[in-house]
């Protein structure tokens, strides 16, 4: 999952540098030229509306990504830690169980 967050982190960022470049005026003005309209102002206007829609949209969903990941991020470091307690304990139960063992030995 954490792995997807970074993908589609990766991927917004793309989409948002490329529509920094589409949003330059004359990238607009290039791109309108080749739609060949009786209004180009207007054109020109509902394409940098278009591209400021985009970027607002993928600025949130970025937002949300960013959240899942900081909270994948968190969840990973808590089962980490978790492990590593288990990991402690089950540690400490192998070593009692051979000196109980030892011990059990030694008598007989």
């Amino acid at each position: 999952q954490l792995f997807d967050m970074i993908e589609k982190e990766n991927t917004i960022n793309g989409r948002l540098d490329q529509i920094e470049y589409d949003i330059r005026p004359e990238v607009v003005e290039r791109m309108t030229q080749l739609a060949g309209s009786l209004r180009p102002e207007e054109v020109r206007e509902n394409r940098r509306k278009s591209l400021a829609a985009e970027k607002a949209n993928l600025q949130a969903l970025m937002t949300q990504v960013q959240t899942t990941r900081s909270g994948l991020n968190a969840s990973l470091q808590k089962a980490e830690q978790m492990v590593e307690r288990l990991r402690a304990q089950a540690e400490k139960d192998i070593e009692n169980a051979l000196e109980k063992t030892d011990e059990d030995a030694a008598e007989k």
